[in-house]
């Protein structure tokens, strides 16, 4: 099963979940914002930051631009301030390529403008591990 992990991070904290899960699956994750070239996968874990409520318009665009059928499903995970599950137009991007999405979401609180904010701290990014590696185990059975 070819597993991949991308993520567009504008502050840091959507790099920390994506290389801790990178670590556990032993998968270099891939920074959109750098030149690459994007395999086909049976699963993509899509991360980014939410601002006002809505992904990174750098994701949406990425997505935009995936070929159609090159991506089989994918798991969607967020920081933002709120904690809040702002993914539905992550969803729809992803749905319209075709490709199935995980329904549930991986959702951290992270830094905020006004208060500083270690997180995702290390428990952050353990149960983030635990979460996508308990999907791919249920996907490699």
């Amino acid at each position: 099963m070819q597993i991949g992990i991308i993520y567009y991070s504008q502050t840091g904290s959507t790099k920390k979940l994506a290389d801790g899960l990178g670590e556990a699956l032993g998968i270099e994750p891939i920074d959109i914002s750098k030149p690459h070239v994007l395999k086909n996968y049976d699963m993509l874990f899509v991360g980014c930051g939410t601002y006002n409520d809505l992904p990174s318009d750098m994701m949406i665009n990425y997505i935009n631009n995936i070929p159609a059928n090159s991506i089989s499903g994918a798991v969607i995970f967020m920081t933002n301030a709120t904690g809040k599950d702002s993914a539905q137009l992550l969803v729809n991007s992803l749905s319209a390529k075709g490709i199935e999405v995980y329904e549930k979401h991986f959702v951290c609180p992270c830094k905020r403008w006004l208060f500083k904010s270690k997180r995702p701290d290390n428990h952050d990014i353990v149960r983030f591990k635990k979460f996508g590696t308990k999907i791919v185990k249920a996907l490699q059975q």
